[in-house]
């Protein structure tokens, strides 16, 4: 193989980071392999991996990767060739919050006061927005529920933009993903409370669109006294063709052993931030990069965390 194709999806800094991180480790093992990062419509996400197009992606949440291996959520159709490498560990979720001034402590409280909110939230057309629609809409949440009751269901760009509007008072709560990098410096400015979703309403979506979810702990963001249930938005996850030559899953699963701590530095700023404001978990485990994917490994890479005793047969 004399070059490889790796899909960079679009504007998200991170798989830049991490693809070129990756790049590097592998371009030292083979000095003569070109690694292309693919940028474009076509290269938006794990369906050009998925297809062929590109041998190596990159995804986040993780469970995109599941999402397209099984051909939910997003993706028009299976595509069983998809392999993983492992997961860059990143602790986040999907959760809602609302300023503890309205005094609000369920989802169920606030469809039945009819509390006019104004809500932040992504636009329909991404992953977090169309997850977003589909958990509230099981909780008898919509757009068209809180206008309604005169509220607004107020369209940003990302959970930065979110998490700013409830901060400086132009919205009342906000749901999105972005745990270190949104809820947690907002509960700093305002005091918020994260609203559970139901089980059972989070079970459904999971059966009808493969979305995933997880229990995020107490004290996650400030003065949280109880854990709540949002969706999985954890991890960048790495995957890979079935056709992926072996050598070379196994340098991409070798680069976590080998030179975790240049990928590291980046987001600890060399070790200057506070752990609780690091995105990603570090140092990396290789027990979670290993054991953490929700598609089959690749043999390559398979076999580097056998190698290694750290995966997990369970």
């Amino acid at each position: 193989m004399d070059s490889i194709d790796f899909q960079s999806g679009g504007r998200n800094q991170h798989y830049g980071r991490i693809l070129y991180w990756l790049a590097g480790c592998l371009t030292q093992q083979f000095p003569e392999l070109t690694v292309n990062m693919k940028i474009g419509p076509a290269y938006q996400n794990l369906s050009a991996v998925g297809d062929g197009l590109a041998q190596v992606g990159i995804a986040t949440p993780g469970m995109m990767a599941a999402l397209c291996y099984e051909g939910n959520g997003p993706f028009d159709r299976p595509r069983p060739a998809l392999r993983a490498i492992g997961v860059v560990p990143h602790r986040d979720a999907l959760v809602f919050a609302i300023i503890h001034e309205l005094g609000v402590s369920s989802l169920e409280e606030l469809r039945e006061r009819h509390v006019p909110v104004r809500l932040a939230a992504a636009a329909d057309g991404s992953l977090v927005g169309r997850a977003s629609r589909s958990i509230l809409a099981l909780h008898g949440i919509t757009q068209e529920s809180l206008e309604r009751d005169g509220g607004q269901w107020i369209v940003t760009e990302g959970a930065q933009a979110c998490w700013k509007l409830v901060a400086h008072g132009e919205a009342d709560a906000m749901i999105n993903e972005s745990i270190p990098q949104s809820f947690r410096p907002l509960s700093k400015a305002r005091p918020i409370r994260l609203l559970s979703f139901h089980e059972d309403a989070a079970r459904e979506l999971q059966a009808e669109q493969g979305y995933r979810w997880r229990v995020v702990p107490a004290g996650t963001v400030y003065n949280q006294d109880q854990p709540v249930i949002g969706l999985d938005w954890q991890h960048w996850i790495v995957v890979a063709h079935a056709d992926l030559p072996h050598e070379i899953a196994y340098s991409l699963a070798d680069a976590f052993f080998r030179e975790p701590v240049r990928l590291e530095r980046q987001y600890t700023a060399d070790n200057r931030l506070a752990a609780e404001d690091v995105s990603m978990e570090a140092p990396m485990r290789p027990e979670a990069v290993a054991n953490e994917v929700c598609v089959p490994l690749h043999p390559g890479a398979e076999a580097r965390y056998r190698e290694a005793g750290v995966l997990s047969d369970g």
